[in-house]
């Protein structure tokens, strides 16, 4: 799984209760982990309920090979023999 920087906008209705709707639109911006773009528009339409205007991968390629690497690493401990 990989970080994508995901920026949703939305419209938020700002006026007091019992009063006529005033909307006004929000943009937000979040972190999401998946291991796909499609994955992250799909998390992003159940959570936030609004489709992603933008997904920016955190982590270049080359960042996730030497990430999955390490994890590989420490996920298998060597055992020596002796």
């Amino acid at each position: 799984m990989q970080p994508f920087e995901v920026t949703i906008e939305f419209d938020k209705n700002v006026a007091p209760h019992h009063r006529p709707e005033r909307l006004e639109r929000r943009t937000r911006t979040e972190t999401v982990w998946a291991t796909s773009q499609a994955e992250v528009r799909r998390i992003t339409q159940g959570r936030f309920g609004a489709p992603p205007k933008t997904v920016t991968p955190l982590w270049s390629e080359a960042d996730a090979t030497e990430i999955n690497d390490l994890l590989e690493e420490v996920s298998t401990p060597m055992i020596p023999r002796g």
